[in-house]
């Protein structure tokens, strides 16, 4: 694998490639959620128009724009779209180092 895909904007595997989601993706990402097979198990309706691609878009260049996620398209080596993956609203919050946060629910050795 090469880079980060915060990062660089993308990513590459002998395999697929995930890049930023754009405009240039809309017709691919119209295809893909129109088909109700691939919505089945998500929670949207199978896209009924183009239009909501480029929404859909929008909204993920969004979410980029304001660091508030990110939404990648997913390209086979032959260039193939097979879909999109990314976060939406990351928590962006450090664990602890060993440490329980709550005293109280922490074992009695870790309390000691």
């Amino acid at each position: 694998m090469t880079g980060s895909p915060a990062s660089t904007g993308g990513l590459s595997t002998a395999n697929y490639e995930l890049r930023a989601l754009t405009r240039g993706d809309r017709t691919d990402l119209f295809a893909h959620l129109s088909d109700p097979r691939t919505v089945e198990h998500m929670d949207i309706e199978p896209l009924a128009d183009v239009e909501g691609a480029d929404a859909i878009i929008a909204w993920a260049m969004g979410l980029a724009t304001s660091g508030d996620g990110v939404r990648w398209a997913i390209r086979d080596r032959d260039g193939y779209f097979v879909g999109t993956a990314g976060f939406n609203a990351p928590v962006r919050e450090r664990g602890s180092r060993g440490r329980w946060p709550m005293t109280s629910c922490a074992p009695a050795a870790a309390r000691a």
